[in-house]
């Protein structure tokens, strides 16, 4: 990423919110599955093994998207992807209000995979081309509170929200922020002034390998302890009860 200021600064106040809703929205949807799957199953119908279809429909199409995330956010430019980050969370949400079904609903997560892809990389571009350098390393430990934050939030609004709205109703509230985000956006970043470097694909190193093995592990157990604690907790899934097949969908237990 480039450490050349640009020329036109974002009142600091509003970098810095943009950059954590950046971190925080495309990530809340991974801490509501699991504040919100009692009221998925009972809704959708599905058993308890379904849900995790959920958070794999998102994190896995942001897996394959974030391998050329870095170079689509040079090429837009922060103000664009930041924008596009913003649009494809308010599309998300929205999706989830009305598409029907396990599929409907599996849908429209998997589009918060194309935010999450966007995420880190157009926030340490921002980060880059906006802030300097002295004060980057609070603004990067800012912006990855974030995450933090969307677990906080989740789990102090959306239980609420839900008995009032639904849980449909509470996550498509989260759909106008979003779009005001990505109008403020457009409306105060600089447009970008260069453009990008010719597409390239480089194979990860040895250490590149181990610390996304290592992230790899650690994505697999906070995935499954957020998704699935709550549930089990709320439904009484402590029983014993014999293993139920994984395939096809019918045989999932309710």
């Amino acid at each position: 990423m480039t450490s050349t200021l640009a020329p036109a600064a974002v009142a600091r106040p509003l970098l810095r919110l943009l950059v954590v809703a950046a971190m925080t929205l495309p990530m809340l949807i991974l801490y509501a599955v699991g504040v919100l799957g009692p009221s998925l199953q009972r809704d959708l119908g599905i058993g308890l093994a379904a849900v995790g279809l959920l958070p794999m429909s998102c994190f896995g199409l942001a897996a394959l998207l974030s391998l050329g995330a870095g170079q689509v956010v040079v090429r837009l430019g922060s103000q664009r992807a930041l924008a596009l980050l913003f649009a494809s969370v308010a599309l998300a949400y929205a999706l989830l209000a009305g598409l029907p079904g396990l599929g409907g609903v599996i849908a429209a997560i998997a589009v918060c995979g194309l935010a999450q892809a966007l995420a880190n990389p157009v926030t340490n571009l921002l980060i880059a081309e906006q802030v300097p350098p002295a004060e980057r390393a609070g603004v990067v430990g800012l912006k990855q509170s974030g995450v933090q934050l969307a677990a906080l939030l989740a789990g102090l609004l959306l239980p609420t929200l839900s008995l009032w709205l639904g849980w449909r109703g509470a996550l498509a509230g989260l759909a106008l922020p979003a779009l005001l985000l990505a109008a403020a956006a457009l409306a105060t970043l600089p447009p970008a002034t260069a453009a990008g470097q010719p597409w390239r694909w480089l194979a990860p190193n040895r250490p590149l390998r181990l610390l996304m093995g290592v992230q790899l592990c650690a994505g697999i157990g906070l995935s499954a302890f957020v998704t699935y604690l709550p549930t089990f907790a709320a439904g009484g899934a402590w029983r014993r009860s014999r293993p139920a097949p994984c395939w096809p969908p019918s045989a999932w237990p309710a």
